[in-house]
């Protein structure tokens, strides 16, 4: 496998990565997919006032900023990846993961995502306190798990700018479950609870993406999978990734900030990859 090609996968999700490998052509129009998974949402408290503090001191303050954070996130996407979770999106310092439903049932995903939860929170010990230039912070982390029916969708398009979202109930779910713990907390959705397996399983590791598998021309072929892979990830980044300086990503701007919330879409309902689409490109128009 080309650098290039591992350098792109390794900023895409995983459930994403597979959508491509199944189906590497250039798709112009919205997709969308469905599967069981339970899904896990934990957000981190203490990284922003120390990022707050670090962006004062100059270039030495993003270097210092990603170690600590590579340091954390190594550390529980192990945990979660031991489990055969997924991790979705990264927001700020809070993380998104899916637990799909492969060769077990909902309930053996809900059991993992709560395993995967009960060892990031033990793990926050090590975290309890860090040292750094800005002075000691303490980390705290709190944790909502929801479960059932994900829609994943492919949409807008404008200027090749795709984006990849999964809605549905379960995200729902985590959203209410999340809101309602405390630092320290791990709370699953009623829905979670009732389906939830009622005893501890062992660890079903998340398997690597095999880039070769089924390849004729794999220059050829290489060559569409990271084309489609470009398609979800911000230029910004495609440009340092393929100038080989990845180990060199970390900035801090300044920059405005804008949160959109979108209402108004039945996800159950077959027109509402069409309607989030056609108000991603919109918004894309607009921005």
């Amino acid at each position: 496998m080309s650098d290039l090609l591992s350098n792109f996968a390794a900023y895409i999700p995983p459930t994403l990565a597979r959508a491509i490998l199944n189906q590497p052509g250039l798709s112009t129009q919205p997709v969308v997919d469905g599967f069981p998974a339970a899904i896990l949402f934990a957000d981190v408290s203490g990284f922003t006032p120390l990022t707050e503090s670090l962006a004062q001191k100059g270039p030495e303050g993003p270097e210092e900023l990603t170690r600590l954070l590579n340091h954390y996130f190594s550390r529980m996407i192990a945990l979660i990846e031991a489990e055969g979770g997924e991790v979705v999106k990264f927001s700020g310092d809070a993380v998104t993961v899916v637990f799909p439903v492969w060769n077990e049932t909902l309930g053996h995903a809900t059991r993992r995502a709560q395993q995967a939860a009960e060892a990031m929170q033990a793990t926050m010990t090590e975290f309890a306190t860090l040292r750094t230039s800005a002075g000691p912070i303490s980390l705290g982390m709190k944790i909502g798990i929801g479960a059932g029916d994900i829609v994943a969708m492919q949409v807008g398009g404008i200027a090749n700018r795709w984006e990849y979202v999964l809605a549905g109930d379960p995200i729902r779910q985590v959203a209410q479950a999340e809101g309602q713990a405390e630092r320290g907390d791990i709370i699953l959705s009623p829905e979670a609870e009732v389906i939830n397996y009622p005893a501890p399983l062992s660890h079903a590791p998340l398997v690597a993406i095999d880039w070769t598998a089924g390849q004729g021309d794999r220059s050829y072929v290489t060559a569409l999978y990271i084309r489609n892979m470009r398609r979800f990830i911000p230029r910004g980044i495609q440009g340092w990734l393929e100038g080989g300086l990845r180990e060199w990503l970390a900035v801090l701007r300044p920059m405005s900030v804008i949160f959109v919330g979108v209402g108004g879409i039945t996800y159950e309902q077959p027109d509402a990859v069409v309607k989030l689409h056609d108000f991603f490109q919109a918004v894309q128009e607009v921005i």
